[in-house]
């Protein structure tokens, strides 16, 4: 898998400065980064803090990968039971946890607000799965607000100024 995510990073280097480049996956070849996406996000799940921080390194360097770790946030969505909605979460978290504050904060901001609310609207313990998430994470400074690692910024994802006036009010009975 490994192999597979560096074959496709180092395509998009080469590929993304050439006119009418066409570095993203598509298709069939876009399907398979998705799976091996979330494959990579349920093993970082059961790794080791060691084998975490290993894994956030591959994404480091990555310009391309961290964009679709983003898309994995915001994707557990749809009617699921409440066995696949909590193992969605779960992994939709891993993969903010592994993008690791690599894209524009504000983005994840908005993904994370969303996942917040298909959590609650599933009846799962939100604040549960995001402080499990937040103990996978990084602690080292971020890109984040005030430069945050990513497990502060998940850990204290419902204490934001975001929260409070983007996601609070979606939430039905706040």
């Amino acid at each position: 898998m490994e192999t597979s995510l560096r074959a496709l990073e180092d395509r998009y280097r080469s590929e993304r400065l050439r006119t009418n480049g066409n570095p993203y996956p598509e298709g069939s070849e876009a399907d398979k980064l998705f799976i091996d996406l979330s494959t990579a996000c349920e093993l970082y799940i059961d790794a080791s803090d060691a084998q975490r921080e290993i894994m956030r390194d591959l994404f480091k360097w990555s310009y391309l990968l961290p964009t679709y770790l983003l898309s994995l946030v915001r994707s557990p969505q749809g009617a699921l039971s409440p066995e696949e909605a909590v193992h969605a979460a779960r992994v939709a978290l891993a993969a903010a946890s592994l993008e690791d504050n690599k894209t524009d904060y504000r983005d994840m901001f908005l993904a994370l607000g969303g996942l917040y609310c298909s959590v609650v609207a599933a009846g799962l313990d939100s604040e549960s799965l995001f402080q499990e998430a937040a103990m996978w994470s990084s602690n080292k400074s971020g890109t984040g607000p005030e430069e945050q690692s990513m497990s502060f910024f998940l850990s204290n994802f419902k204490n934001t100024e975001f929260f409070r006036t983007s996601v609070k009010p979606r939430l039905t009975g706040a």
